[in-house]
Order: structure tokens, then C-alpha cells, then sequence
């Protein structure tokens, strides 16, 4: 008999959390691996490579606006293929506004590509973003948003560009931190076939927690999945593939379905009623396969049995399935008392195998202390956010030692997207400050962890591209700085300075 595919190669490409197996969609990951060599053209346009295809390729058009050439060599039409991936979820992250057009640029939101609706005024095509923007004053325009784009004003007072002139960035905005990477295009490359060939997902089942998550072993788990997608040589799969050979139960001459063979069978019935569950399983019989996968999940099994963490739904399903196929190939007959005492047996002996989950608490790092002179001057910093307005209290506190402080600030910010752009709002204010009292070597302290490692590090963070770049470059300036962690409990101060000016300006407000 000539071998067939039980399960087809599209679904099995699918991730497993919607059904599949997880396996790579061979064109789609090949886009993904180009579009990273496209990016890093984007990105790096000084280098040697670059300079090469630019020179010969985008002579009148940018990088991104260019078009393909029958006449173009083999690679440069791949590398198009990756930029044109790009550019489904390309983005800008705003740094002085000087290079980012207004109208033709995605610079809106963090979500997707979005920028402003046309058509442009012939006297407003070529304005860029950084004549919305009061480089005195540190502030939108408000007056020129109104007068030129009103509908986008509460998105563009979101955004936080530099104000120190440093250059935007583009942002790849599947990514919170703005950089391509292979799996982040590889998922962009795969929503994109999906819309395309209007690929709907099964959502009776959530892969995740009904399957893939259940207590239980990994071949389990595979027969799960092979169960809820036809993938086992039950009869009635083996009719829909033209097979009208052993169709029926061979117990009771019913058509062989999966609700048949595992509920509805007078054979399945007396097992499901030995299981020794505290629920009681008499609905299974008018149940789909899937809606019962889905309950089982609060199944308790009786103490005595010592299965109190074991998915047995899955295990007399597997036991049933063996019971029928030892008397289908082999001829050996068991009861439904045997089926059920070696399927509570082997699942004892499964979970006794597993490795008894350690609750040992991870020692946390430490803070990471330095030397510090006895001319170095501490700074607390904290902020206070509120999601419901996005709005932003800002605190910090410039100490000498332990005991001696020198000068605590606050003050309170509007149009705040997220607690971490308050915190690096904060860190900016307080190196301002210090810059403008010649305070030049400081021991900046932050409760948010994230923050301070995003600034060690120098990692990207799209939604603070603006600020952090400020950060880096005030920090350059200073005889010495260093960025630490410190706990809330240690942070008192500049949290009540936050929280304390958040309150005044909701107050006003009010």
C-alpha cells in the first residue's frame, strides 16, 4: 500500500501552542535568514558589504525605497526579498526628529507601522519630525501637532525624543527592544501566510494548557496531539483517507471514531467507571473529545492511588488505545479492570520516576558595589506612574553620605507610556541636574532593575530610545558615574518624592 501523510506539512508548521508541531516552514524561515543580512545593511550602512550594494544598487533611491531588477544579480534580489519582510514592521524611533519625514515615515507607535494619514500640503510634504518638536523648551508643539496632524496629537505626546540631538533609529517592532532577530521575522514571515491564505486556528483546543502542559509523559502528550488530529488509524481516519477496510469497532460493529473508542464503547464505559477520580465521568458519554480534554484538567484522582499530580485522562485514553490494539494485532484480550489497574500502575511508576521539583530559592546576584571616593555623591532616583492618566511622578535625591544630604527634587511629567519610560525619565532628570550644578562624580541608584541593566549593557529599548540615548551621553560626560541596583526598601525617599509629586499634579488636574 502506497504510504501516505497522515497529518499535513502546514499544519504541522504551525506552532505548538496552535496545533502544530512546531517544525519550520522552509521558505518562510529562508525569508526570516535574509531579512536578518537585510537589516544589517540598514543598520551598518558604513561597512564594507554595504557600501558595495548601496554604490551599485540605490544610486538615486534609499535602502528601503529601492525596487528589483530582472538585471539584478541573484543575491541583491534575495537580500530584497528580507528588506521587503522589514518592511511589514519596520518602525523609527525618534532621536532629534531631523531625518524622520513627518508624512512618509512609520514613527507613530511601537505597535506597528503607522504614520500619519494623507495627503500632505504641498508647503508640509518634506517637513520632518524635529519641527514639531521646542528644542528650547523640551516640549511638543502642541500648537503646530493641532495645526498640522490633530488626530495624532496624544500618540505624539507618547513619544519622548531625545533632547540632547541624537539620531533616530529604525526599530523592528515585533521586538520590545527594537532589534531583528531570525525568530521574531520567522513569526512575522509565518502571520503573514496566515492572512494570506486565511489560515484559521482551532481554538476548541488550547494546545497549551490542555495538551502540551499536562501532567503527563512526552509520548502521551504526542498521542494526544495525534488523537485530536486524526493522525491514528482509527477507522473512521482510515475512511476518510478511501481505506473501507476494518472501519467498525471490532467489539461492537460501530463506526470506530475517537469518542466511540475511548467513551461511548460498552468497553470504555466500565473502565472510565473504575478510574478512581473524584469527579464523576457519566458525561463523557455525550461529550466531545476536545471539550472533555479540556475539563479533565480539574480532575482529582482519589489519594490512595498516589496519581494526586498525574493527568490520568491521558493515561486511560493511552490505555484504552493499547487494550484495542493488543486484541486488533495480537489477539491478547484484557478486561477493563486490567486496562485500568496497569494504566493507574504505569502512570504511579511514571510519576515516581520524575525528578522531585526543588524549591531552593536562586541566590540574587549581588548589587555590584565599587569604589567609591569620599568626593563621589550619591543619587536616589524613583518615579510613580499612573495607568489610567500616563502620568509620571518624578523624585531624586543627591546625598554626600549616608547621612548628609545635599538637595531632593521632584517633579511630575504627562503623557508617561509606561512605568520604565517613568524611570528613565527620572535617571535623565537627575543627571540634568547634576550636570547644571557641576556635580561630576555620582553613584546613581534606581530600584528598577530592568533599567539599570538596559544602561550596563547598552541595550536597545524601543520605547526609551529617545531618553536612553541621553543617558549614554550625559554619562560620557562626567569624571566618574556609576549605574546601581538598589532595593525599594533602600529607595524611601525618592519614592516619596515621586509619589508625592504624581499626587499634586492628578490634583491639579482634577
Amino acid at each position: 500500500m502506497k504510504q501516505f501523510s497522515w497529518v499535513a506539512w502546514n499544519k504541522l508548521t504551525k506552532s505548538k501552542r496552535d496545533g502544530g508541531l512546531g517544525f519550520r516552514d522552509i521558505e518562510a524561515f529562508n525569508d526570516a535568514l535574509l531579512a536578518k543580512l537585510s537589516w544589517r545593511i540598514l543598520m551598518n550602512p558604513q561597512c564594507l558589504l554595504a557600501k558595495i550594494l548601496l554604490g551599485k544598487y540605490c544610486k538615486h533611491k534609499t535602502f528601503l525605497e529601492v525596487g528589483g531588477k530582472q538585471t539584478a544579480s541573484h543575491g541583491w534580489q534575495s537580500i530584497l526579498i528580507g528588506r521587503d519582510l522589514l518592511k511589514t514592521n519596520l518602525g523609527k524611533a525618534i532621536g532629534n526628529g531631523e531625518d524622520t519625514n513627518i508624512w512618509r515615515d512609520p514613527w507613530l507607535s511601537l505597535d506597528k507601522p503607522l504614520a500619519p494619514i494623507g495627503p500632505a500640503h504641498q508647503d508640509t510634504e518634506k517637513q520632518t519630525v524635529s519641527e514639531l518638536w521646542n528644542s528650547e523648551a523640551k516640549r511638543w508643539n502642541k500648537e503646530k501637532i493641532r495645526g498640522l496632524i490633530p488626530h495624532w496629537e496624544s500618540e505624539i505626546l507618547l513619544i519622548k525624543p531625545s533632547c540632547l540631538q541624537s539620531k533616530h533609529r529604525h526599530i523592528w517592532l515585533s521586538n520590545p527592544s527594537g532589534e531583528y532577530t531570525t525568530k521574531s521575522g520567522y513569526q512575522q514571515a509565518i502571520t503573514l501566510q496566515n492572512q494570506q491564505q486565511n489560515n484559521l486556528v482551532n481554538t476548541s483546543i488550547n494546545w497549551n494548557d490542555d495538551v502540551w502542559n499536562s501532567k503527563t509523559s512526552p509520548k502521551l502528550k504526542m498521542f494526544l496531539w495525534r488523537l485530536t488530529n486524526g493522525a491514528l488509524t482509527l477507522g473512521e481516519n482510515l475512511l476518510g483517507r478511501g481505506i473501507h477496510s476494518n472501519a467498525a469497532c471490532f467489539r461492537c460493529g460501530e463506526l470506530e471514531t475517537k469518542e466511540h473508542l475511548l467513551f461511548h464503547c460498552e468497553f470504555a464505559k466500565q473502565a472510565w467507571k473504575m478510574v478512581p477520580v473524584t469527579t464523576t465521568v457519566d458525561q463523557l458519554e455525550t461529550q466531545s473529545f476536545a471539550i472533555s480534554l479540556k475539563e479533565a484538567r480539574t480532575w482529582i484522582c482519589l489519594p490512595p492511588t498516589g496519581l494526586t499530580k498525574v493527568s490520568i485522562f491521558a493515561w486511560v485514553c493511552w490505555g484504552l488505545w493499547l487494550a484495542r490494539n493488543h486484541k486488533l494485532f495480537g489477539d491478547r484480550t484484557f478486561s477493563p479492570l486490567d486496562t485500568v489497574t496497569k494504566t493507574c500502575a504505569d502512570a504511579r511508576e511514571w510519576n515516581a520516576a520524575q525528578a522531585q521539583e526543588t524549591k531552593e530559592k536562586k541566590q540574587k546576584p549581588p548589587h555590584g558595589t565599587r569604589q567609591r571616593t569620599n568626593h563621589t555623591t550619591k543619587v536616589f532616583v524613583d518615579a510613580a506612574w499612573r495607568s489610567d492618566l500616563q502620568t509620571a511622578g518624578l523624585g531624586w535625591v543627591f546625598m554626600k553620605n549616608e547621612d548628609s544630604e545635599i538637595v531632593r527634587e521632584q517633579r511630575a511629567e504627562a503623557c508617561v507610556r509606561s512605568p520604565l519610560a517613568a524611570e528613565a525619565l527620572a535617571i535623565r532628570e537627575a543627571l540634568l541636574y547634576a550636570k547644571a550644578h557641576d556635580l561630576n562624580r555620582l553613584c546613581l541608584k534606581s530600584d528598577s532593575q530592568t533599567l539599570i541593566r538596559a544602561i550596563l549593557n547598552r541595550d536597545q529599548v524601543a520605547e526609551i530610545y529617545g531618553i536612553l540615548q541621553d543617558i549614554h551621553q550625559l554619562a560620557s560626560t562626567f569624571t566618574s558615574i556609576s549605574f546601581l541596583f538598589t532595593p525599594r526598601s533602600t529607595n524611601l525617599v525618592a519614592d516619596s518624592l515621586a509619589k508625592f509629586a504624581l499626587s499634586l499634579f492628578v490634583s491639579d488636574a482634577t
